[in-house]
C-alpha cells in the first residue's frame, strides 16, 4: 500500500460520519512523512471524487513556498543535529524571514490540528 492508500484509508475513517475533510486534517495524517504536491493533489482529487468535501485548498505557490522551507529545514536539521532557526532556515531557503516563519506555521497547523486534539 502506497503513502497515499494510507493516507486516503486514515482519512476515510476518520471523516466517515461528517463527510467533511479540512486540510489541517489531511496534514494531521501525513505528518512529518514526505509528500510532493501531485500526491497531495491526488489525494484531495480522490476524496472530492468519492463525495467527500475538501476545503481550504492551498494554491500551487503555497505549497511550493511551504515544500521549499521544510527541506530546508529538514537538511538543517539534519546538518545541524538540531532544530534549525526560522533565521537559518530563511538564509539557506532564500527567503525572508518572515514567509519562512508563516510557511513554518502553517506546517505546525497542518501537522498538529485535527479532531483528536
Amino acid at each position: 500500500m502506497s503513502l497515499v492508500d494510507d493516507v486516503l484509508a486514515a482519512l476515510r475513517q476518520r471523516h466517515a460520519t461528517t463527510q467533511r475533510i479540512d486540510l489541517n486534517d489531511i496534514g494531521e495524517v501525513i505528518g512529518l512523512q514526505a509528500v510532493s504536491y501531485e500526491e497531495v493533489e491526488e489525494i484531495i482529487t480522490t476524496l472530492e471524487a468519492e463525495g467527500l468535501r475538501v476545503e481550504q485548498i492551498p494554491t500551487a505557490h503555497e505549497m511550493g513556498l511551504l515544500q521549499r522551507v521544510l527541506a530546508h529545514a529538514r537538511r538543517l536539521r539534519s546538518e545541524l543535529k538540531r532544530n534549525p532557526s526560522v533565521e537559518e532556515i530563511s538564509a539557506g531557503a532564500e527567503l525572508p524571514v518572515f514567509v519562512v516563519r508563516r510557511a513554518l506555521e502553517n506546517a505546525h497547523t497542518l501537522g498538529e490540528n485535527g479532531p483528536t486534539k
